[in-house]
């Protein structure tokens, strides 16, 4: 029922969108005398349509919901059948139902005064620019109402970052809050993500960080283009509610409990002594605390407050269990630890004067990764570990240090880490105890005795070109079968091992190696040689901060306090949604974001179910920002656009003539495959996309 609500709720809406922009240019072409023989909202191909007639006008809907139209009498898109309609006019010179008007060659004809070729150039032009004007209108209305509804928006808190990243480097943590981003106070995540993707990258983004202690920094952070858009590496924040569907994750310490452990909705209040208040707590105790059993104390059955419903739950009843340790899991290879690539500021690494560039060898005399027979050696997946120890007992650390040439021995002390950082396959793998980010490669090192790929066809030297995942367990995390690619631009092997824990028993990972020809040496590249199948298995004393407990975003309530605030809010947003899509444009046509990321009505009507599920005032905030886009995209100079009929009739206004035919005709029809190729380009997306979701 809730589904049907939902898609009802879409399909009036973008429907609505249509209405709103067809009704302005039907208004005033009325107001200006001009006879409307149709009103439509979709398009009747084939005379597939629901209408009645009122009047002199069929309203209805067509069987085609992409858009639609107002029919006026003498005004055609087709040019051609414009040059008709004049010619068929000439009978009426004379007549007092007829108006004398300029042909495109400069003679004088007579038409009809309810043609919309009969009115004025200033009165087509506001019959033009009317459907735009309404949808920007609408916009504002509906803005105005979802701010005194309540609109959902995750607020710009730090909930981890990327290694390496301009964030991770200017050593943001989960829990720093952006107070300002460029000229926006207290900012949503989303208004933080359309700054840094749209801003000036050279200039960078000016920001105000408060950190979880209460002091704050200027801070001016430059993205960096990864993939389709420019980035800075901040994850939106989450908070200690435990989701309100599918509370934990199969296979994991949390889901062992069942019922006796976390239920739909509960509220996360407190890990043994300790009081939970933010995500930035809970992550601060998992990630220090990653080898112990946590009690957890969560209240549950309670309501939010009626005027913030994200606050703390009211009643309800507290419930205290505890959750094991989460072991982690190995394929039983040890990676290659590559050189670093950035080092966080203010960091121990940058005390200790590490760069770019350089090679950790050893910690403490114990190599890394590989070492002479009979000696220990430190992998590097469990590197973080191990400084971690040295962290908690306050001491120091040496390190030796590969610089060019040189074999350099640092002193070091290690920091506590009580932050998150994300491991992605396109990020250097972080060990945030030093501040470094480092390539890890997928070139085996070392083997671990005793595991699956011990009895493997694998050698030290194999380098792994690609990871493939399947699992056909219908309780697996994994939709699908994944496929990662260890590329120049995807060097970090830890990202795989974070993506093979917490799986079923019939989970495996398929590894394409190449082997050199020669024993012993590494594989510099060359053709697949062969393919292994491991299963991941636990490691000793080895532990992942996470338990398997889903969380919900962290959100709150945007809702106006007064109605000066409320119009205040709605016209902040209307003038932010028309400049962020010319601000779109402006970067396809630098290459500052990729095309790629457009949408077409795929990704429309699936963005409106989501905002209709998350509530009333997102779905109103969708079609603000969809009404915005219509207006923008729809006054481009295009021909066959509204836009491109007004720099026509900006022509007709200066010459006193209207645009040649033939040239009108070319226009016209460059103007339309354009647009068929752009609606084909971005339909191609979304399905693109969709099939990478489903298969």
């Amino acid at each position: 029922m809730q589904t049907l609500s939902a898609i009802l709720q879409v399909a009036l809406g973008l429907g609505f969108v249509i209405f709103v922009h067809e009704l302005g240019h039907f208004l005033v072409a009325k107001a200006c005398g001009v006879r409307c023989d149709k009103f439509f909202v979709g398009f009747d191909i084939g005379g597939l349509k629901i209408s009645r007639k009122w009047g002199e006008t069929e309203y209805g809907i067509g069987a085609l919901p992409l858009g639609g139209y107002v029919k006026m009498f003498g005004q055609d898109d087709n040019v051609a059948n414009i040059a008709e309609e004049m010619e068929r006019s000439r009978a009426l010179e004379g007549s007092p139902d007829a108006k004398e008007v300029t042909a495109p060659d400069g003679s004088k004809i007579w038409i009809d005064k309810r043609s919309y070729l009969a009115k004025s150039v200033p009165q087509r032009m506001a019959i033009i620019s009317a459907g735009v004007i309404m949808n920007i209108i609408f916009a504002g209305i509906m803005a105005w109402i979802a701010f005194g509804v309540g609109v959902p928006e995750s607020p710009a808190v730090v909930g981890g970052v990327l290694p390496g990243a301009p964030a991770w480097e200017a050593g943001l943590k989960t829990g720093d809050r952006f107070t300002r981003v460029n000229e926006i106070e207290n900012p949503s995540y989303q208004e933080l993500t359309e700054e840094v993707v749209l801003g000036d990258v050279s200039k960078g983004v000016d920001c105000v960080i408060q950190s979880a202690n209460g002091t704050t920094r200027d801070l001016v952070l430059k993205p960096r283009k990864t993939g389709k858009m420019p980035q800075i590496g901040v994850l939106p924040s989450t908070r200690p509610f435990v989701a309100a569907k599918d509370a934990v994750i199969p296979f994991t310490p949390a889901a062992e409990l069942g019922d006796a452990g976390f239920h739909d909705g509960d509220q996360i209040v407190a890990i043994g002594a300790r009081s939970i208040d933010s995500y930035a707590d809970l992550a601060a105790v998992l990630q220090t605390r990653m080898d112990e059993p946590l009690e957890y104390t969560v209240v549950r059955g309670g309501k939010p407050p009626k005027d913030d419903p994200y606050g703390d739950l009211e009643g309800g009843e507290r419930v205290s269990f505890t959750v094991g340790p989460n072991a982690m899991e190995r394929l039983g290879i040890v990676p290659r630890l590559g050189p670093i690539v950035s080092v966080a500021a203010d960091s121990p690494a940058a005390a200790a004067g590490l760069k770019a560039g350089d090679r950790i060898l050893a910690v403490d005399g114990v190599a890394i990764g590989v070492a002479p027979e009979g000696e220990e050696a430190i992998d590097p997946v469990l590197l973080e570990s191990r400084l971690a120890a040295v962290a908690e007992r306050g001491e120091e650390a040496t390190l030796r240090v590969e610089r060019g040439e040189e074999t350099l021995d640092l002193a070091v002390t290690p920091r506590v880490v009580d932050w998150r950082t994300t491991n992605l396959v396109i990020a250097p793998k972080a060990y945030d105890t030093l501040g470094v980010a480092c390539e890890v490669a997928s070139i085996v090192d070392a083997i671990i005795g005793g595991s699956a790929a011990a009895s493997a066809d694998l050698k030290v030297g194999d380098r792994i070109l690609k990871a493939t995942l399947r699992s056909e367990n219908p309780n697996e995390k994994l939709s699908k079968t994944i496929e990662i690619d260890f590329d120049a631009e995807a060097k970090n092997w830890s990202a795989l091992l974070d993506s093979v824990q917490d799986r079923s028993p019939d989970f495996v990972v398929e590894l394409l190696l190449v082997r050199s020809a020669k024993p012993g040496a590494e594989a510099s590249g060359g053709d697949p040689t062969h393919t292994i199948e491991l299963k991941p298995a636990a490691v000793a004393d080895a532990y992942t901060p996470a338990r398997g407990v889903s969380i919900q975003p962290l959100e709150r309530l945007g809702i106006a306090g007064s109605m000066a605030e409320q119009t205040q809010l709605a016209w902040d947003s209307v003038t932010r949604n028309l400049t962020t899509v010319l601000r779109f444009l402006q970067g396809l046509g630098s290459g500052q974001v990729s095309a790629s990321g457009a949408g077409g009505p795929i990704a429309i009507a699936q963005g409106a179910g989501a905002a209709a599920n998350a509530g009333f005032g997102s779905l109103l905030m969708f079609l603000v920002m969809l009404s915005a886009n219509l207006a923008v995209l729809n006054f481009l100079p295009i021909p066959v656009l509204d836009g491109g009929h007004m720099v026509f009739l900006l022509y007709e206004g200066i010459t006193g003539r209207p645009v040649n035919e033939r040239v009108m005709i070319a226009l016209q029809m460059v103007g339309l495959f354009l647009l068929l190729g752009l609606m084909l380009y971005v339909t191609t997306n979304d399905i693109s996309r969709l099939f990478t979701r489903l298969f």
